[in-house]
């Protein structure tokens, strides 16, 4: 009986059946990697509207075509590796595709179930990966220092070109307007010159005699006791100068 019911169930579906219904995350993998060259033309200018014809509107599409690249790259890497998948167990003589009517419906359903599923894992982490990218680039000053707190005008110019509509009362208080919007705290972006260290400077040189440094060395996670702490290091030493030339 359980033999008959293997072979039954082999007789409607075959592994062929998993190239078709990889490609239910490869047209949605590819859909998000393509529709931030699909914008229409009033939406386009309604966002430089909303930015007050500022450059916003192109920092807001950066975190857009972040959110849709990480999305659309994990659906087609999913799709692949599905119809891979396929491809070894067919390689292995496995059963080919199937042409009984439980099959075929059974195929359309995978993807109407893999586009399903597609859509709602990027209705909840677009918006995440979005707003993750904006905090960030708000963090970082026009000289290039990376703060602890997002800027507060930004983040209020950002959430206007989305079209988040701000209170009366939040034209003047940006971080109830972050916290609300952004669910995060903001710093008063006049005070980036006190904030950054002394020693920094945007386009310093490598043998500078000043001691100015221009980049923030990078976080690294080290293993703390029994913890993992994320600690970012010193700025590296400058390197000695060259000794001067002889006239001679």
């Amino acid at each position: 009986m359980f033999q008959q019911t293997v072979q039954h169930a082999s007789s409607n579906w075959g592994v062929l059946d998993l190239f078709v219904a990889g490609a239910g995350f490869d047209i949605a993998g590819a859909w998000l990697l393509a529709r931030g060259l699909t914008v229409s033309p009033e939406r386009a200018a309604r966002r430089v509207i909303s930015g007050r014809n500022s450059f916003t509107r192109f920092d807001v599409r950066s975190a857009e075509d972040y959110a849709d690249g990480q999305l659309g790259r994990l659906f087609l890497t999913v799709g692949f590796l599905i119809q891979a998948l396929a491809y070894v167990r067919s390689a292995h003589g496995a059963t080919p595709l199937s042409h009984s009517p439980e099959a075929i419906l059974g195929l359309f359903g995978c993807i109407a179930a893999a586009l399903l599923l597609v859509w709602t894992v990027a209705k909840v982490a677009h918006p995440w990966l979005r707003d993750r990218w904006l905090i960030k680039f708000a963090r970082i000053d026009n000289m290039g220092w990376v703060h602890a707190l997002p800027a507060g005008q930004e983040l209020f110019l950002f959430g206007q070109v989305l079209g988040k509509r701000p209170y009366q009362r939040e034209f003047a208080d940006n971080e109830a307007y972050a916290l609300r919007v952004f669910k995060t705290r903001v710093r008063n972006s006049a005070n980036d010159y006190y904030d950054r260290p002394e020693d920094f400077q945007p386009f310093a040189a490598l043998d500078d005699t000043h001691g100015y440094y221009s980049e923030l060395p990078k976080a690294h996670w080290r293993l703390r006791g029994y913890r993992l702490v994320r600690e970012r290091p010193d700025p590296p030493d400058l390197p000695p100068s060259p000794p001067p030339e002889n006239d001679a």
